[in-house]
């Protein structure tokens, strides 16, 4: 057996041996505040001098230190410039009791430093990070609390309850449950192994591939921290102090337990892993992800920057799990505020989207100029839906201008009241019908003036014949409301036990498909980012709103999304795609309608300068646009009814693959029938979404079709 060999020197020369000794720690008061211990030797190290119990001053040796030569120093006080700049790797000291490594420069006592730790046996759980376990020592009120079959954040083995310092089943012995764990309750990442706790320990894998340094923390005053007197017997306290502490600062990297590798890409499929020591499920390897592979700083209170390779994600979130925010691997940025987001910029705020900007306030939607102008470039339509009163006021001229047509209807009275002159001008009729009594009175000069008469005209008729009839004005659409999602909706303020983790009964209704939340958030990218996808988070799977008829033309052709679709023939009754009912009967091909005031009925119409009477045709024309119509209303209904089963899928998706979360978390294995519901549901929402695109295209042609036809018209009225 190798025997230690250490040379020894005479103690009468006041020299220690030489070489690397242990000892342990019996104060760290240090009143230079230069890090330095008093150890006493460990038996059986070879010394000389001294007894066991003999106590050596040894000063800290860092693994990095430096400062700027003292040649260089100034004389100038307060100039920095003037005075040395120091820097390096600074660590607090370690607890009295630790065993330490420390070492005599040529055997003088005076000349000692440590020069590195030596850890406990089997006392290294909580190094570098607090690590979760299964093995949990558990009182009946923490199991109520915690209500959880996952691993906890743990302590390390209590070796004098258990008495195990030479087993070497330590690793099955249960740990009392570490304080941080309320805190993750209570940010609602307690069954969250990403944000939450993890299994990163210097005890997880072999050989082992985590990386780190975590803070021994402040001693522990609370009412429940341990006391004791400490000391060496003639330094020795008078009364007790505390002797735990509460945890620290932990800084991580770990490289991930490669037994365990992700089923796919975090961009690509949900948080499954597949264990490399099973044959059968090695073959469903797409990865080479080792499981757990992140860089974290967190502190003693929760506070973390996450940097998480496996899941492809960063997480920042503060203790109280009151605010955080998520950048995840398909490029989506999640924010969650429990008070107010507040954004000041001194220069421009620019905000963009390529897609929708959606803005929702469970209240009041505020904004102001504090000068100049509030300009608004719409390249499509403008709608607002409001259910309580509209009002607009403007302390100079208002103006509005359309190139089509203007409506305003109301469904009561209309009244308009100005202080100065009122002028109504049009290049053509002007009808007014009115149901009851029509008055007409001023107070000064009334005038009706054809040309420079007040009543002008080839012949004046007071008694008959009888008059034309009024044309009616065409009511105003009804703007339609934004239609809402379901979004599961958690609050710390809700109870975590009995299977509830913080969620709210009634999902909140919003425009928006995914709503960031108090964790636990069940609609976080990584855990299914299929189901969240760029094209199913587009809360416009199809058209909000269908073009309006007075839209302007475009001479692009509208091609549907549904390119893909199988082709059928609808039956009789139903929308043949074409523009036209499904009627058996053919539609005519466009080159064949007659596209000048008349219809396609096998009979030239006659030549422009011989029509004496344009009526037949201008009826024609009222006939065609009034089929256009009709067809454009039939489609725009099915567009409604596929918008409210969108709803109702979007409703019945979330439920499901709410429970599916649950599920996964709970241990419990998800039935494959239940997956396919939810791809079920994603295929009926996109051939919905192609649908839609088809109804879309339909009116934007009919609509093209009523514009060119209404200009025939009016070039037939006008001769």
């Amino acid at each position: 057996m190798a025997q230690e060999r250490r040379t020894k020197v005479s103690s009468s020369a006041g020299q220690m041996s030489t070489g690397i000794m242990t000892a342990r720690v019996v104060s760290y008061i240090d009143p230079k505040f230069m890090g330095g211990l008093e150890v006493t030797l460990l038996r059986d190290q070879g010394n000389t001098v001294g007894a066991n119990q003999q106590t050596y001053s040894v000063k800290y040796a860092t693994p990095f230190y430096g400062v700027t030569g003292y040649e260089h120093m100034g004389l100038n006080k307060a100039d920095f410039a003037d005075t040395q700049k120091s820097y390096g790797m600074w660590f607090p000291t370690p607890e009295i009791g630790t065993t330490v490594l420390v070492a005599f420069v040529d055997g003088n006592p005076s000349q000692g430093y440590f020069i590195g730790c030596v850890p406990g046996r089997f006392m290294n759980h909580m190094v570098p990070s607090i690590g979760a376990s299964s093995n949990v020592e558990l009182t009946d009120e923490d199991r109520k609390k915690y209500d959880t079959d996952q691993p906890l954040p743990v302590g390390e083995v209590n070796r004098k309850a258990n008495t195990l310092d030479k087993s070497l089943e330590i690793d099955k012995i249960k740990k009392p449950v570490h304080p941080i764990a309320d805190r993750f309750l209570e940010q609602g990442l307690l069954e969250d192994d990403v944000r939450g706790p993890a299994q990163t320990t210097s005890r997880r894998n072999l050989p082992n591939s985590v990386f780190g340094i975590s803070t021994p923390g402040p001693v522990d005053r609370t009412g429940t921290g341990k006391r004791e007197f400490v000391g060496k017997k003639e330094t020795r306290t008078t009364s007790t102090v505390p002797v735990s502490r509460t945890g620290g600062t932990q800084f991580v990297m770990d490289d991930g337990d490669e037994r365990f590798v992700r089923a796919t890409s975090a961009s690509f499929g949900p948080v499954e892993y597949i264990d490399t020591l099973d044959p059968q499920q090695t073959t469903q390897r797409n990865s080479d992800i080792p499981y757990n592979e992140h860089v974290r700083l967190r502190t003693r209170t929760g506070h973390q920057i996450l940097l998480h390779n496996s899941e492809d994600l960063i997480y920042i979130g503060n203790a109280k799990g009151t605010a955080w925010i998520e950048l995840t691997s398909n490029g989506k940025i999640d924010i969650y505020a429990q008070d107010s987001i507040s954004v000041h910029t001194e220069a421009d705020f620019n905000f963009r989207a390529d897609r929708d900007i959606n803005i929702e306030a469970g209240r009041n939607i505020n904004m102001r100029t504090a000068g100049g102008r509030l300009h608004a470039d719409v390249n499509g339509n403008l709608e607002f839906a409001v259910s309580g009163d509209s009002l607009l006021t403007t302390l100079a001229d208002l103006q509005v201008r359309t190139t089509g047509n203007s409506r305003l209807s109301s469904g009561s009275g209309l009244d308009i009241s100005t202080v100065g002159t009122n002028k109504i001008s049009s290049t053509e009729a002007l009808d007014l019908a009115v149901g009851g009594a029509f008055i007409a009175e001023a107070t000064g000069t009334a005038s009706i003036k054809g040309s420079d008469v007040i009543m002008q005209g080839g012949e004046i008729h007071l008694n008959g014949p009888a008059g034309l009839a009024a044309g009616s004005a065409e009511e105003a659409e009804s703007v339609q409301t934004l239609s809402l999602f379901e979004n599961p909706t958690t609050s710390s303020l809700e109870k975590w036990n009995g299977g509830n983790r913080y969620q709210i009964p009634e999902n909140i209704r919003s425009i928006m498909r995914r709503v960031p939340m108090h964790e636990p958030w069940i609609f976080h990218e990584n855990f299914s980012p299929q189901i969240f996808s760029r094209e199913f988070t587009d809360r416009d799977r199809f058209a909000e709103s269908l073009p309006d008829e007075n839209a302007e033309a475009t001479d692009t052709p509208i091609t549907s999304a549904a390119d893909g679709l199988p082709e059928s023939a609808p039956a009789p009754g139903q929308y043949d795609g074409e523009g036209g009912v499904a009627d058996g009967v053919d539609d005519l091909p466009e080159e064949e309608l007659d596209l000048e005031g008349g219809v396609a009925d096998g009979v030239e119409d006659l030549p422009e300068e011989d029509l004496l009477d344009n009526s037949a045709a201008i009826a024609a024309i009222d006939n065609e646009i009034s089929q256009l119509r009709n067809e454009s209303r039939q489609v725009g209904a099915e567009w409604e009814q596929l918008k409210s089963l969108d709803s109702e899928l979007d409703t019945d998706f979330t439920r499901r693959a709410t429970e599916i979360r649950r599920l996964d978390r709970s241990g419990v294995t998800v039935e494959p029938s239940r997956l396919a519901a939810l791809d079920r549901i994603n295929r009926t929402r996109e051939e919905n979404a192609n649908r839609a695109n088809e109804i879309r295209a339909i009116i934007t042609k009919n609509n093209a079709r009523i514009s060119k036809l209404l200009a025939d018209k009016s070039t037939l009225q006008s001769r």
